[in-house]
Order: C-alpha cells, then structure tokens, then sequence
C-alpha cells in the first residue's frame, strides 16, 4: 500500500521553525508524495512565549499552500492542525479555539516535554478530555517517563489515549534507545499512528517512506498499513467526515 498519512510535522511556511517559504513547504510536499504519503497534517507548533502565530495568518498560508498543491500534487491532501505544547491551562487554550484541532475535529495533537511527570501527564491528558477532547500524545517516545514505564504507556491507551511517534525515532535517527523503545511499543500494539515531524531540507527531514519500509521488515506489510493508512482513515479521517453528514 502507497497510502501513507504524515500526521505530524512542520511543513506549512512562514508559521513556526518549519520553512520560511512558500517554495520551501511545496519541496518538502513533493518529497512526501514521493514516499507514498497521500494525506499530511500540518501541525504548526503552538507554544506560548515561543510559537503564538495568529490563527488567522496560519490559516492564510494553509489555504496558499493547499491550492498550490492542488495544482502539481492533485492526489495529496493536506490537512491544518497544531502541535500544542502542554502547559497547564492546555485545556483551556483548546477550548478558547487559539489551538486548532486536527482537520476541525475532536482530536488535538499534545506535546510534552521530555522531562514531564507521569502525574502531570495524566493530569493534562484528564484535563483535556474532561473538555470533550480525543488527546494524541506526539512523539510520545521523547518523554522520558513514557519511555521508561511501558506500564504508562499501557495506561495512557487504556484511557483512550492515542500515541503517535515519530519516523526517525523509529529507524534509528535519533538513537539506539528510542528506536529499541519504539519498536517494543509496536509489538505491544501500542502505537496509533506515525508522523515525520519534519521540519525542513537538511536536518529535520521527510522520512516516511524509510518508516513505511522498516516497519514492514519487522512488523510486516499488514501492521504498517494498519498504523500508517487504517487507523488515521478510521479514527481521524472518519470524524471529519462525520462533520459533514
């Protein structure tokens, strides 16, 4: 299957620390198609005192960049969401709408940071969902008490949690531990979907097809269609449609 979603990264130009222009995200887009990617995210960072772009200039440059890409990339879709920095009133940030969710849906897009507690990221997670919101933990695998307690990782998707990790953590770019981390999550079937969380041309690359490639090698072809294409078409994708009905 050649049907990959890319429900992460920094592609969308001129919002956060992705591309600086319009040239740049169409490149990148390209590199997307290339490796099977059919549907993309844009999930521009919201971090307050460091990415606080206004919503509407955001939401300029998704619609410029769409209907470029419509133009030389017919096929691919490309959806606006944010990566939210989790801060204590997170809840409340979503529910003001200066947080967008994914596609205009329920779900939001959670970062951590790498030495957030086991307490607090229960406690946001509850905080979040008590608002009526579906939490999605990015790169869940950078959070060092997630990646040091499986058992938390277990709990979090008991609760109704999705977990989303990253392509490079998963093939090894970013170390031997979060790739062995990463790899024990897949076979416990604890990981929900995958984003390249990519950033730009050089050093924070487009890197799905060597995800889409490597989980196929140690999880087979069925398991990375089920992380990679079933379950954004089923539970993301399905709840925008759901809006329309």
């Amino acid at each position: 299957m050649s049907n990959y979603f890319d429900m992460h990264c920094h592609l969308l130009y001129g919002v956060d620390d992705g591309p600086k222009e319009l040239e740049a995200s169409l490149q990148l887009l390209r590199q997307e198609y290339d490796d099977g990617v059919r549907t993309v995210y844009l999930t521009p960072h919201f971090r307050k005192n460091m990415f606080e772009c206004s919503a509407e200039v955001i939401r300029e440059h998704f619609e410029i960049l769409q209907a470029r890409a419509k133009q030389e990339l017919p096929e691919l879709r490309l959806r606006l969401g944010c990566e939210i920095h989790v801060s204590m009133d997170v809840a409340e940030e979503i529910k003001s709408g200066r947080c967008a969710t994914l596609g205009g849906t329920e779900f939001v897009l959670l970062e951590f940071s790498e030495t957030a507690e086991k307490k607090y990221i229960l406690d946001r997670c509850h905080a979040v969902m008590n608002r009526g919101f579906a939490p999605i933990i990015a790169h869940a695998e950078r959070c060092a008490a997630i990646r040091k307690d499986m058992e938390l990782l277990r709990r979090l998707v008991d609760m109704g949690i999705y977990i989303q990790m990253s392509a490079g953590s998963i093939i090894g770019e970013d170390g031997f531990f979060w790739k062995r981390f990463c790899k024990k999550a897949m076979q416990q079937d604890l990981v929900h979907f995958i984003g390249s969380d990519a950033h730009d041309l050089t050093d924070r690359k487009v890197n799905i097809g060597k995800c889409a490639a490597y989980i196929e090698k140690i999880m087979g072809a069925d398991y990375r269609d089920q992380i990679m294409c079933v379950n954004p078409t089923e539970i993301v994708e399905r709840s925008i449609a759901n809006r329309y009905e």
